[in-house]
């Protein structure tokens, strides 16, 4: 096997080359990948009904909730009538005390307060393609590097080319949730799994620069 190498301060790209596969082991291949796609279409039909049933006791559960589901008019007062049931409400969210970051002194009076952090750093990414040329099989490797926002650490150890793309072994400061212990809608008290979904933070702050101002939107992001 031979291999080539040619690079710069932004791509590595790796050239390996060896015999071409003959006749037999081309065939053992094809068959080898016949028996594999044999196995997939047959577990795809188990799969199949394995999911249908899901969606049909999902349904049927749906269904059965919202035949009993109380619906709720005046959240200001507790009925012990509906104690056990499902109940429906809609309402502001109301917190007694406020959420804080002990590293930066932001308090605020909210269901969740989160900090996000993400780190400029080098990212490694793979491109491969095969050919054949001359009666050998290469296979042609291209690695690229780009600076880009991660919220994790990408450790560049495991990069083909270290040299001038090294990050940080750590993040400088880490992300941080704190959520509110006791969250009300008018005189309901939410159970902690009810309390919030998922919180979704505009694209925009993904896509500064690294020298970009601090970013601040009034009770909400900091």
């Amino acid at each position: 096997m031979a291999k080539q190498h040619s690079d710069s301060s932004r791509d590595n790209t790796i050239q390996n080359s060896e015999p071409a596969p003959g006749f037999l082991q081309r065939l053992s291949d094809t068959a080898g990948g016949m028996l594999v796609g044999l196995i997939a279409f047959t577990l795809s039909f188990y799969l199949l009904f394995t999911n249908e049933g899901r969606a049909v006791q999902t349904s049927l559960s749906l269904d059965e909730g919202l035949s009993v589901v109380v619906p709720i008019g005046n959240i200001q007062r507790v009925d012990p009538i509906n104690e056990g049931k499902l109940l429906h409400l809609a309402g502001p969210l109301q917190t007694s005390k406020p959420l804080f970051d002990p590293n930066y002194g932001v308090s605020m009076h909210c269901v969740q307060l989160k900090r996000q952090v993400e780190m400029y750093q080098w990212v490694e990414h793979e491109e491969s393609k095969e050919y054949e040329e001359g009666g050998e099989k290469k296979t042609e490797t291209r690695y690229t590097y780009n600076t880009e926002w991660k919220s994790e650490v990408v450790s560049s150890r495991h990069f083909d080319r270290e040299i001038a793309h090294r990050n940080p072994s750590a993040m400088a400061v880490e992300s941080y949730t704190a959520v509110a212990a006791d969250v009300q809608v008018g005189s309901y008290y939410l159970s902690k799994g009810k309390r919030l979904g998922h919180i979704y933070l505009p694209s925009r702050l993904s896509s500064r620069g690294p020298n970009c101002p601090t970013i601040r939107q009034s009770d909400a992001i900091h």
